[in-house]
This record gives structure tokens, sequence and C-alpha cells, in this order.
């Protein structure tokens, strides 16, 4: 139920966002507020509590999001409102993957087993970008288990040039 709950609140705030040009700003401000709720779980645990007064919870929110976008405050207040404030997280995420496919942006988690320098970053970066069509940011971590090669995941995607893959590869036809 959250899940669906979620999704429907993201893609709300994505149609408001589109609609007023502030697709970015509602990421950072849905973001941050959730950033501030995991780091502060007394105040989060003040939010959700059913014994504390509606306009007591409203005011320290409005004076947090005083900085944010007037949707992104407007948005997080009406998660106060609805004792929705404790799925904010799942938003966030929902939110995210859904602007950034809107946006024609990616971000691909590239593995690797040892370091690579900028261009190699930078050749797979652009294959990547071609490939599906993206606009991609480049998150590299090193993966020793990996052996050699590059394992790249872009969404649900994996793109997998790693020893590894190649050797259970071969391991599954040899086996069959």
């Amino acid at each position: 139920m959250e899940k669906v709950l979620s999704a429907r609140y993201a893609k709300a705030l994505l149609d408001l966002a589109i609609e007023e040009g502030v697709v970015d700003e509602a990421a950072a401000d849905i973001k941050g507020m959730s950033g501030a709720l995991r780091d502060n779980p007394d105040f989060r645990r003040f939010l959700a509590s059913p014994l504390i007064d509606m306009e007591d919870k409203l005011e320290p929110v409005e004076k947090l999001m005083a900085g944010a976008s007037a949707l992104g405050r407007k948005f997080v207040l009406l998660l106060v409102r609805k004792g929705r404030i404790s799925i904010i997280d799942e938003i966030a995420y929902d939110y995210g993957r859904m602007a950034e496919e809107v946006l024609g942006r990616g971000t691909a988690r590239l593995e690797t087993a040892s370091p690579l320098n900028d261009e190699q970053v930078e050749t797979i970066k652009r294959q990547l970008e071609r490939i599906t069509n993206k606009k991609i940011k480049v998150d590299t971590v090193i993966n020793k288990g990996l052996l050699a090669g590059v394992r790249a995941r872009v969404g649900d995607r994996i793109f997998d040039g790693s020893l590894l893959s190649k050797i259970e590869g071969m391991r599954k036809v040899l086996t069959d």
C-alpha cells in the first residue's frame, strides 16, 4: 500500500513541478526534508505522532522549509497534514526516479576491478549515453570481485563486461 501511495504522491508532485518549471528544485526540497527526518528520528516521531496537535507540527516544518521552493514547502506541509510524512523517503526515491526519466537523465553505477582514469570513464559514459539516449552521471565503485572489466547499471539495465561474468558464462556452458 505504501509503495502505491508513494508513487501517487511522487507523480502528483512531478506533474505540478513540470507545470511550474521547478522539477530539480522540488527534488532538492523533498530529498532535503527526507534527509532531515532520517538524521533526526525524534523529529520524525514527533511529526508522526497522533497525540501532537497539527499546528504544533506545522510550525517547525514551516521554519525548516523556509528556504525551499513554494511547491516543495506546500508539498511537505501537505504530507504532514495528511499523516503521510512517514513515507517521505519512498516519495523522494520515486520522485527522483520519475524526474530523471522525464528529464532524460540517468545515473550509471560503474563497477570496476581497479580504478579508471578520467578518459576511460568519459568513454564509457558516452557509450552509455548513446545506448540509453539519456544524459548520464557516472558514480564509480571499485569491486575487486569482478577480477577485471566493467559492470554498469543504469536504472534497471545492467551492462556486464566483467571477467567474472565471462567466467560464469563459460562455467554454465561447460556444465550444461
